[in-house]
């Protein structure tokens, strides 16, 4: 990233201006909106900026345009744009500027400028810039019109109702609970127009009632990292825990990682303790796992042992659980499993299986499951698991048999499974 976007404070500053057509005009369009002083040195002014000049918003300093013109205006200026028209004389001012200006902008010569200009989104108070360095200005135009065309028209004016409720937020909220309640605040508000005043102790008496005081443990396999609806979760997050494989690391997860909010903690190669489960729900946290499926077992130990349940993320996706007592057992009525679709392979020994039914039903979970008791694939049959919801597609692969036929069933088995799999 060669440029940083950042919103500046023109509120009282000076911004100056060489030139007096429509270079000079359509940059003086978008500052004219904010509370600058600006000054337009050109020997003529175009048919909009007299508009803005007869309007008393923008000083015009009737001269030639050359540096000796131009250095005594220099003085206490924040921004200087060289928008004559003639690039090399453009360029020419701006090298002139460089000791005086803060900020310099050459229309359209990156090499001579210190910043360029975003195309904007504009419902103040919130304004979207969208950049491409410069490299692709139409296709920053092209996303500028569809954005537009994605916000609510009221999406200002409920801005600007979020900031007269800053005051009692600020008052009343923990900090890690005031983004918490934003988030509600717009998840509630955002599709409806409600932007009249509304009673803020009522407001915050909801939000303390909702579910979105309390914290959160979450976990998204870096094997299925593509899945947009889990990436929420990671620009949520307020600590975020990863940890790769050291000998085959996963090439887009610096990527990943720049996709969490920049305020949130990071804790890299490695896993949570579970001093650290026990103090999300205390503190109103949302802590995100991202880390290999090798990983996932352990995590379940820390959700029982935190009585913190661990919410999967990802969709569209295969791994294996391998249960060892009733304890694990009793982790499958786990948001996971509720609400994912993924392809799971159980691995459990053969007294567990009516307990493990019994779950399938009771909390109707209702993805592609296969459930090998015992580790044992034979062919004697193929059960179907009668007391599991139907749609559950639980199979039983049950009996012993000799190597020879263990080997075919298994064979089988992984055909099935990757038919399964396709048919979703």
């Amino acid at each position: 990233m060669r440029y940083l976007p950042i919103s500046l404070n023109l509120d009282k500053k000076q911004v100056l201006f060489a030139g007096g057509d429509k270079d000079a005009s359509a940059k003086v369009r978008l500052l004219a909106k904010t509370k600058a002083y600006i000054t337009v040195l050109a020997p003529s002014l175009n048919a909009d900026l007299q508009h803005y000049h007869q309007q008393g918003r923008i000083t015009w300093h009737e001269a030639s345009i050359n540096t000796e013109n131009l250095m005594p205006l220099l003085q206490d200026c924040t921004l200087f744009y060289a928008a004559t028209g003639d690039k090399k004389l453009d360029a020419e001012l701006a090298r002139c500027a460089q000791s005086h200006a803060k900020l310099i902008n050459a229309v359209d010569q990156q090499q001579c400028s210190d910043f360029i200009t975003p195309a904007l989104v504009n419902h103040s108070p919130l304004t979207i810039a969208i950049s491409t360095e410069g490299a692709a200005p139409v296709l920053a135009r092209i996303l500028k019109a569809k954005i537009e065309s994605l916000l609510p028209k009221h999406i200002g004016r409920l801005a600007k109702l979020a900031g007269n409720l800053r005051p009692a937020v600020d008052t009343h909220l923990q900090h890690g609970q005031k983004r918490h309640f934003w988030q509600w605040f717009f998840t509630q508000n955002i599709h409806h127009g409600k932007t009249a005043p509304v009673n803020a102790e009522k407001l915050l008496q909801d939000f303390k009632q909702s579910a979105n005081t309390k914290g959160g443990f979450y976990y998204l396999p870096l094997e299925n990292i593509a899945d947009k609806n889990a990436l929420a979760k990671l620009r949520d997050a307020d600590k975020i825990y990863y940890h790769d494989d050291d000998t085959n690391p996963h090439p887009d997860l610096p990527e990943l990682i720049d996709m969490a909010r920049r305020e949130a903690e990071f804790f890299p190669h490695q896993l949570p303790c579970i001093d650290a489960i026990k103090q999300v729900q205390k503190h109103g946290h949302r802590l995100l796992v991202l880390a290999p499926y090798k990983h996932l077992v352990h995590l379940m130990n820390l959700s029982e042992q935190a009585k913190l349940p661990l919410h999967y993320q990802g969709k569209n996706t295969q791994f294996t659980l391998t249960i060892n007592d009733e304890a694990q057992l009793q982790l499958l009525n786990w948001t996971m499993l509720k609400t994912s679709n993924h392809m799971v392979e159980i691995h459990l020994p053969r007294h567990l299986f009516p307990q493990l039914q019994a779950k399938l039903l009771q909390y109707d979970i209702n993805i592609p499951l296969y459930i090998i008791a015992d580790n044992q694939l034979s062919a004697s049959k193929s059960v179907t698991c009668h007391h599991a919801p139907a749609n559950a597609q639980a199979i039983l692969l049950d009996c012993t048999q000799n190597q020879h036929q263990q080997s075919h069933h298994a064979s089988k088995f992984s055909q099935e499974f990757a038919h399964a799999q396709n048919c979703r």
